[in-house]
């Protein structure tokens, strides 16, 4: 005789895609199902209640903003479940349809212009299961070259190093600003220098000092803030490696 346990509550899939987010997209909308190989109708552990969801950070704060949201939720007949068995591998015994909507912008509010990331936390039948969903939002600044973040050269952390790069807006008349306050390392020195306009697009370049005496890996964020009627911020990783020597 074979057994094997089985969870109170499984989703279709752990991870979405949102791929490129632009400020001038629709909405979209996806789906996933939470489903249960021991709970149903007629089943000696009861029914699968509904499911309950929670936008979530990576660092487990809830996310009151509505960018992401769970917008429906269906039982899926008991007729219908070999659908979900097929998309599983599994025996199921009950399910529920998600459709999730992603919006890149909710009133005049708009998600921080680079990597977004959110955990959808989902509980039904007592357990909380995670969905994970990232991608890119754009805007109306860029790095120059085209890139989703600072990756230093290896340096010598037995010294101060220097690091620059160059940020371009979509048209002039836009400015930036850095927020020292919240971009880490709080110990490194971040500064903005305005360029000449060039091509119908206003220049920036963006100087990093990091102190002597790092050593290893070296991560942060360096958080922009898009100055307009409504003001919108950028956060762009910074990831390097300071050795001893070489």
């Amino acid at each position: 005789i074979m057994f094997h346990s089985g969870k109170p509550c499984e989703l279709s899939r752990t991870n979405i895609d949102l791929g490129r987010i632009q400020p001038e997209a629709g909405e979209r909308t996806y789906e996933v199902f939470v489903y249960s190989t021991t709970r149903g109708p007629g089943s000696e552990f009861g029914d699968l209640e509904e499911p309950q969801s929670l936008v979530q950070f990576l660092n487990g704060a809830s996310d009151p903003a509505k960018f992401i949201e769970v917008t429906k939720v269906e039982r899926i007949p008991d007729e219908d479940l070999v659908d979900v068995e097929n998309l599983t591998k599994q025996r199921v015994r009950a399910a529920y349809k998600l459709t999730i909507t992603m919006r890149p912008k909710v009133g005049e509010q708009r998600p921080d212009i680079g990597a977004l990331d959110r955990v959808l936390a989902i509980t039904a039948g007592g357990v909380t299961q995670q969905l994970k969903l990232s991608g890119i939002v754009t805007g109306p600044v860029r790095l120059e070259p085209p890139a989703n973040e600072i990756a230093l050269a290896s340096f010598r952390g037995t010294e101060p190093y220097r690091y620059e790069t160059k940020l371009v807006t979509e048209r002039t008349g836009i400015e930036l600003k850095v927020l020292a306050a919240e971009s880490k390392p709080e110990n490194f020195t971040y500064e903005l220098e305005r360029l000449p306009d060039t091509g119908g697009q206003s220049q920036y370049k963006l100087k990093i000092t990091i102190p002597k005496g790092q050593f290893g890996q070296v991560r942060g964020e360096i958080v922009l803030q898009v100055d307009g009627p409504v003001p919108q911020k950028m956060r762009i990783p910074l990831r390097g490696l300071a050795v001893s020597s070489r």
